[in-house]
């Protein structure tokens, strides 16, 4: 530290005391309140119903209603659930904690550095002993507390790109799941109905079999299948059963006699123009929101640490004593580095802004590749559920009521009614499967693009600010 007396007096006897006291009591006061304060940071658990406001980063409350909808209600709806599980998703949560600890966090960027207590003590030519010492405040020169302030807000944008991000995927996995619900809820229903019927078959062969009208080679294929119907209606339970547990535990319903109604999986065409889809993608998909801000972060971050490699001026009221006396007075200093100058750590933002402009770039191209590939395999779906539902569909129902209206009747053979039994079946689940398919895949370009698009039935809260 080195010493600028800009007044000098010395203290002798009774006044050196109380002039040594006074010119340190107001420092030190100034220290304690500035130095000592440790500002808190809000925690999670401090706000449990805290939420986060696309408007504003100021801390919300989410409705109180929300804890008692599943008690309140018989069955819970679409919109019921994607309010639980923006309140009670594990990602949602954690996001929203860590953009209050921005928040707090940015509060202070901007405060001077605390003042810091310098002392030394020195031998001089082996007989006489010199201390000095000082209350120094730090005044950070170039700009050293905007730029900060700037990496600051950054960090706070980035964790309110991270809220956003985890409610548009709470709500993305909240409908992917109830659209599988709703497909497992079909395929039961669907093998609901073929074990009713192959066990009539199976009962009607066995009556046949005890009046010698049937063959024995009848009746073990008609059991054989209706065997087999039975197996994948067991399945089937099960599917449903697992699936409607993962959604449970999801938006946090433990009561399993509460109904859950799912969207209806609707065949209603798409038709939007690709080049609009990329727009909004472009405006409103999160990863590429978040790989912007991560580049204008990564700017700011290269200008602090410019000013990094500026010292320091530091300012206080400072003390000598002597053998015989103390002399008062302020001094400044400022530390000059010799050896590192921080260049190597400005050097090293500059290549973290080149590499964050680079993943900005793909970040744009990886999102129109998304859109193409989401609406390649809409079209594919699309087209395949065309094809299902026109004659194939209409076909294999008429041709495997005719098998069953003739077998009943004793006018054709077993091969022909399993034949036009198994049809029918693999043609109602290729298309319940084919029908999930193409709304995971409208889920999935809702969520790039931010905006619902044309299934009404699923849910609407994929909004962004165009």
């Amino acid at each position: 530290m080195s010493l600028f007396p800009v007044s000098r007096t010395k203290i002798m006897n009774k006044e050196k005391h109380f002039y040594f006291y006074w010119i340190w009591l107001i420092p030190a006061s100034f220290f304690l309140f500035t130095g000592c304060h440790d500002p808190k940071i809000p925690g999670v658990m401090d706000d449990p119903g805290w939420s986060y406001s696309p408007e504003s980063v100021a801390p919300i409350q989410i409705n109180s209603e929300i804890e008692n909808t599943s008690t309140d209600t018989d069955s819970l709806d679409a919109v019921t659930m994607h309010r639980l599980v923006l309140s009670r998703h594990p990602a949602v949560l954690a996001s929203e904690a860590a953009q209050m600890e921005a928040v707090a966090r940015n509060k202070v960027a901007r405060r001077l550095p605390n003042p810091e207590i310098e002392t030394r003590l020195m031998y001089l030519d082996g007989q006489r002993t010199k201390f000095e010492g000082g209350l120094m405040f730090s005044l950070p020169l170039g700009g050293r507390l905007g730029a900060a302030g700037q990496v600051s807000d950054g960090e706070v944008a980035l964790a309110d790109a991270s809220v956003r991000d985890a409610h548009k995927q709470a709500i993305l996995e909240l409908g992917s799941t109830l659209v599988r619900l709703e497909g497992a809820r079909n395929r039961l229903a669907l093998y609901e109905n073929l074990a009713v019927r192959s066990a009539d078959y199976a009962q009607l062969a066995r009556t046949r079999l005890s009046a010698t009208i049937s063959d024995p080679l009848d009746v073990s294929l008609v059991l054989t299948d209706a065997a087999s119907d039975q197996r994948a209606l067991t399945r089937s339970r099960e599917e449903v059963t697992r699936t409607d547990a993962e959604l449970r535990l999801l938006i946090g319903v433990t009561d399993r006699h509460q109904g859950i109604i799912t969207p209806q999986l609707d065949i209603s065409p798409f038709c939007h123009d690709p080049d609009s889809l990329i727009a909004l993608a472009q405006r409103n998909s999160e990863p590429l929101l978040r790989a912007r801000l991560e580049y204008q972060q990564s700017e700011w971050q290269a200008a602090l640490a410019s000013r990094q490699r500026i010292p320091d001026l530091q300012l206080g009221p400072a003390f000598d004593m002597g053998p015989d006396d103390t002399e008062l007075g302020v001094a400044f200093s400022i530390p000059l580095p010799i050896f590192d100058s921080g260049e190597a750590e400005y050097k090293a933002s500059l290549a973290h802004r080149e590499a964050a402009w680079a993943a900005m770039e793909y970040a744009s191209r990886e999102v129109n590749s998304q859109i193409y590939q989401a609406l390649n395999r809409l079209n594919a779906l699309d087209t395949a559920l065309d094809d299902l539902l026109g004659e194939v569909a209409t076909s294999a129902a008429e041709a495997f009521d005719l098998a069953e209206g003739r077998y009943l009747a004793g006018q054709t053979d077993v091969l022909r009614l399993l034949t036009a039994h198994r049809t029918y079946a693999s043609v109602q689940l290729e298309i319940i499967d084919i029908t999930v398919a193409r709304h995971e895949t409208l889920l999935e370009l809702e969520s790039l693009v931010g905006r619902p698009l044309h299934s009404e039935h699923l849910p609407r809260q994929l909004e962004a600010t165009p």
